[in-house]
């Protein structure tokens, strides 16, 4: 029972975070090039309090949500296709950790052309991890 609650609530999440990160990397970013250079620091705080307001606890529950059912599987025969979307939830983690939010540091501080093409590149790596999750969900669902 809890097994298939946790099972849809990430399908569900990731499938939101889909779309969220798609419309990061497709509209939200490329329109960072149009904040006036006097009102960019005022823009990216108040940036970083909205977005944060969304994408965190979705990701968080998505995390929680993913770790314990994996735990749960662990006695059970795990769909190779959950292993693996579960796996590459932690990877796209430590994309987020170590480079995309890096590259939203840099052009905080300089809002040069080079880093925003470093950041809608390095976020277009986490839009596609997302796609990829939500397809090997999908796959294991179909597939059991």
């Amino acid at each position: 029972m809890w097994g298939v609650v946790l099972f849809y609530m990430s399908l569900v999440l990731c499938a939101s975070l889909t779309g969220v990160f798609w419309f990061m990397h497709v509209a939200y970013y490329p329109a960072f090039r149009y904040i006036a250079p006097d009102l960019w620091g005022q823009f990216f705080k108040k940036r970083f309090q909205n977005t944060s307001m969304v994408v965190y606890p979705m990701m968080a529950f998505e995390t929680l949500a993913a770790l314990a059912l994996f735990f749960m599987m662990l006695r059970y025969r795990v769909s190779g296709s959950y292993t693996a979307a579960t796996f590459l939830l932690f990877g796209i983690w430590a994309w987020n950790l170590l480079f995309l939010n890096r590259r939203m540091k840099s052009l905080e501080q300089n809002p040069s052309p080079t880093n925003f093409r470093d950041l809608e590149k390095a976020s277009l790596v986490r839009a596609t991890g997302y796609t990829l999750r939500l397809l090997l969900l999908v796959g294991g669902l179909i597939g059991s």
